[in-house]
């Protein structure tokens, strides 16, 4: 028995890409780039805050009459709004973002991450490829330990998209520990 030669062809007939995977890509570059802009918003608004720290920090110093409690409901108001700052600041902001990153995959599009420190509520619009795509996302974001009750607040198809993806929008708590 002689051996057969083995022949490769490397130029398969294939399409560059579909259009699936291009609106894929589109989404998942369009979700990249709102990612890096509202992380850019923050730290500008993070060095702002620091900013104002360092400012109130300087006049407190400077300023004997402020040290003396001319007005007491004002030097309140601005320790009020100097603490608000500092909690802003001491937040572990990545360990957020890890955590919603984390539970990401190819058929999820993330299109926006709105933390509120205040309330310790966390707002995650995105879009899915299928329903199932959506509920096992859920189900990661309520795996994680950073995140507590998890909930669905609403989903809709986008009927105007040829892929019609599935646009929804979770809540949860968050306990933004330093």
């Amino acid at each position: 028995m002689t051996p057969r030669p083995l022949t490769l062809d490397y130029r398969a007939n294939r399409k560059a890409g579909t259009l699936i995977g291009m609106v894929l890509l589109a989404l998942g570059l369009g979700a990249g780039g709102n990612l890096m802009w509202e992380y850019q918003l923050t730290a500008r608004e993070a060095v702002g805050l620091e900013r104002t720290i360092t400012d109130l920090s300087r006049a407190l110093h400077r300023s004997p009459a402020l040290q003396t409690v001319s007005n007491p409901r004002e030097l309140a108001e601005q320790i009020k709004r100097a603490n608000v700052v500092i909690d802003q600041l001491s937040l572990s902001w990545d360990k957020l973002f890890d955590t919603v990153e984390a539970a990401d995959d190819k058929d999820i599009a993330l299109l926006g991450i709105e933390p509120d420190a205040h309330n310790g509520t966390l707002k995650v619009t995105a879009e899915a490829s299928t329903s199932t795509a959506m509920l096992a996302y859920l189900q990661r974001l309520q795996r994680g330990t950073m995140l507590s009750d998890v909930l669905l607040q609403n989903h809709q198809i986008q009927a105007q998209d040829p892929l019609k993806p599935i646009r929804f929008t979770v809540i949860a708590g968050w306990a933004p520990l330093p």
